[in-house]
């Protein structure tokens, strides 16, 4: 198997364990049921963005992830693609200007990360692979997670506690969720985590 295939197997493996993850499904498969709704969840919401702005058509906005199937679907719709992403892109910057690409930092090899719009944050695992790779060196991960949907923490979670620690053993995760509409009075609750916010050396934007 070559290194192409082996990541792509990773994204995969990476995907399934948060749909699992949303459904609460035990066991290995997805049962018949959630992956019928996730089918047609992921359709709509494709169609959401795809038309979006055109009279009639659905907005993104108007999606309700406080539904499990929406969540599913959002995550069979995105989820690989938009964790392979920063791996791609730090990859891209890498190779036009080495130091541009942020440095962990500090004695605990500290990366600050802070996403807007972060749902299930799967994009983390592009950034760890770019930093990780192969090799199993300790990185502490500061995660920033601003998002307005509280359903999405418990997905958020088990990719910090669970997928990232499995694929990178000696990675430490310190998460922050700041629960804010962006379309509100944010600026409070940004405040509060000023501190966090103003050291950040990635900053991630899927909305």
């Amino acid at each position: 198997m070559n290194k192409n295939s082996k990541i792509n197997k990773s994204f995969q493996a990476l995907l399934e364990h948060v749909l699992m993850n949303v459904w609460g499904a035990k066991g290995e498969y997805l049962s018949k049921t959630n992956l019928n709704q996730t089918r047609k969840a992921l359709s709509w919401i494709r169609a959401c963005y795809r038309f979006k702005g055109e009279r009639g058509s659905s907005q993104p906005s108007k999606i309700n992830y406080k539904f499990k199937k929406n969540r599913a679907g959002y995550l069979a719709a995105f989820g690989e693609r938009h964790a392979y992403l920063p791996f791609l892109q730090l990859k891209g910057v890498e190779t036009i200007k080495s130091d541009a690409i942020p440095k962990p930092n500090g004695r605990r090899n500290e990366l600050n990360i802070t996403s807007l719009g972060a749902a299930a944050c799967v994009e983390l695992y592009g950034v760890c692979l770019f930093y990780l790779g192969a090799s199993q060196q300790h990185l502490n991960l500061k995660l920033n997670s601003i998002e307005k949907t509280r359903e999405w923490v418990p997905n958020r979670h088990v990719v910090l506690n669970s997928v990232l620690k499995e694929a990178f053993s000696k990675i430490e995760t310190d998460p922050v969720d700041i629960d804010v509409d962006l379309k509100e009075d944010a600026i409070i609750e940004f405040a509060k985590n000023y501190d966090r916010l103003a050291r950040t050396d990635i900053l991630l934007i899927e909305l």
